[in-house]
């Protein structure tokens, strides 16, 4: 999986938009946020900055990353952090 996600975000890095990345808006608590696919289960969530800048917040499977917040359907608390480290080990 390391190898599929350095693969994409190197897409990413030339061309956010690529058809091939499904980059898309999320909804509900993660509406300022986007995601771009790893796989078709897999997604990768980040927030757009001005300047073209961009922080890449979690990744993982849409089910474990999303559903939690949309059960809630209230904002994401400023003080969660996002990164799972699991993901990336």
């Amino acid at each position: 999986m390391r190898r599929l996600l350095k693969q994409k975000l190197k897409l990413f890095a030339k061309d956010p938009y690529n058809k091939q990345l499904d980059n898309h808006a999320l909804d509900h608590a993660w509406k300022q946020f986007r995601s771009i696919d790893i796989t078709p289960n897999w997604i990768a969530v980040y927030r757009e900055y001005p300047g073209k800048e961009y922080v890449f917040m979690t990744c993982g499977d849409k089910t474990r990353v999303l559903k939690p917040w949309r059960v809630l359907d209230k904002p994401i608390p400023d003080w969660i952090t996002l990164y799972d480290k699991e993901y990336w080990s």
